[in-house]
């Protein structure tokens, strides 16, 4: 044998020796680990016990045991860790950990080159390319083979973490529009807050707020856009008033779409309803074209507030009597049905009394917005649910207390065929325990969610 042969022997028995350590020897100290605390995770991994892991975290520290974790990925039954609620913990672990370690340890994965289920790979992608140097962000959305909610990840971060930076204002929408339209799938699946997100800190706001209006406002707006508008507050609002004015076309599929649309929007999110009341006023004295749609605007199906719509239509009527082809829109204003008989006409009018003062501590407010939402069309309620922030705590506790109450009696196929998250399903197990909710339906969720300590204890003692 050659001393070179020789030589490639050693080498190559110490890279094997080196494997079969398994990171007990390390070159940064802080991921040294002994041969029985590697065992300790990977048992913790194949039973889901997180919450022993978390205890060897604190103990040896997050990044050798985020290591062990991810060589041993193999092990670990993603959908038992999300019955368990262990998702948030999970991915805080590797969240906190530096950029370059997470990418760096996650590589095996997202190469495939470590085995994990496809539901773990998912979850590790979400945290990677959020973790990628950005310089790789543009090439990742561009490339059409790649995985579509990687791109995603990518793109958004492509325009907030550097396109935003060197193109401000204008350039940068008019940059998310140029992409949206050559990667169509990106466009259905974009967050719709993106834009809005950005606006509030660029320096032309006029000019973005009317090629927004211009461009991108129609019968059929997708989200960022009307969102866009909407977080220009004033700018944006004043613009839409403007637009309206100079087009004097209530045929126009955008100015109608701007009146009976996005104007009530504008209501919702403003703290100065007098300026943009006055302003509506204004346009209804001046401008007869108007008229109808103005009137349509603060219907209950549009409108978010019975008091201002009806304020807004006395001084209406204080002008001009309202004409035969627009009392039903007077009707529907003055016999506003969101009241405690009738619940929420709206997916607007139950995120706008939601987003209220309420101290949802109280079971008994609870139980007063439960039995509104009981009274309000399922398809809006449930309407609301999939369009909400699942981390919405004030929301997910006020729908939670709701969907428990929908197990006294037999629930409707509509929520039976909900998903819910774990956060979810624990409020609602919690509601269905402390509401006593001792029925079939009750029994029949809590055994399709696994909740066994719950069933044991309300229907086994």
């Amino acid at each position: 044998m050659s001393t070179n042969e020789l030589d490639n022997n050693v080498t190559n028995a110490v890279y094997r020796i080196e494997k079969s350590l398994n990171l007990r020897f390390e070159a940064d100290t802080t991921l040294y680990i002994s041969k029985e605390d590697t065992d300790k995770i990977k048992f913790c991994l194949a039973n889901n016990n997180f919450q022993n892991i978390s205890a060897i975290a604190t103990k040896l520290g997050a990044k050798v045991v985020a290591k062990v974790m991810l060589k041993n990925s193999w092990l670990i039954n993603f959908s038992a860790v999300k019955k368990t609620g262990n998702t948030k913990k999970l991915e805080n672990m590797f969240s906190n950990l530096t950029n370059d370690f997470f990418v760096a340890i996650a590589d095996d994965i997202i190469s495939d080159r470590v085995y994990s289920s496809i539901e773990f790979k998912e979850f590790i992608e979400s945290i990677y390319y959020k973790k990628i140097p950005i310089k790789l962000c543009q090439r990742h959305y561009e490339n059409s083979k790649f995985k579509l909610n990687c791109r995603i990840i990518c793109f958004s971060r492509y325009i907030q973490e550097q396109y935003v930076w060197n193109n401000p204002g204008a350039h940068t929408v008019r940059k998310i529009d140029q992409v949206l339209e050559q990667y169509p799938e990106i466009a259905s699946n974009i967050d719709g807050e993106l834009l809005a997100r950005l606006t509030p800190e660029m320096p032309d706001q006029k000019v973005i707020a009317q090629w927004i209006i211009d461009n991108k406002i129609k019968k059929k707006t997708e989200q960022i856009w009307s969102s866009g508008l909407l977080s220009l507050g004033k700018t944006g609002f004043g613009a839409t008033i403007n637009f309206v004015t100079d087009n004097l076309d209530s045929r126009n599929e955008t100015c109608k779409h701007l009146i009976e649309k996005i104007c009530p929007k504008f209501f919702a999110k403003s703290d100065d309803v007098d300026y943009l009341a006055q302003s509506i006023v204004n346009l209804y004295k001046t401008n007869s074209t108007y008229r109808y749609n103005l009137l349509k605007m603060l219907t209950p199906n549009n409108f978010f507030d019975k008091t201002i719509a009806n304020e807004l239509l006395d001084q209406f009527e204080s002008h001009i009597e309202s004409l035969p082809n627009v009392l039903n829109f007077v009707s529907e204003i003055r016999n506003w049905t969101k009241d405690e008989r009738n619940g929420y006409d709206s997916i607007e009018n139950m995120r706008c009394e939601f987003t209220k003062n309420h101290d949802i501590t109280n079971l008994k407010t609870l139980k007063y917005l439960s039995r509104q939402l009981q009274k309000t069309d399922m398809i809006k309620t449930i309407g609301l649910y999939d369009e909400s922030d699942k981390e919405d705590t004030k929301l997910r506790t006020i729908l939670s207390h709701y969907f428990a109450t929908q197990c006294f009696r037999n629930p409707s196929t509509a929520f039976n065929n909900l998903i819910f998250p774990v956060k979810y399903v624990d409020d609602i197990g919690r509601f269905i325990e402390s509401e006593r909710i001792k029925t079939p339906h009750s029994k029949s969720f809590l055994e399709k969610h696994n909740k066994i300590e719950l069933i044991t204890k309300l229907f086994e003692r």
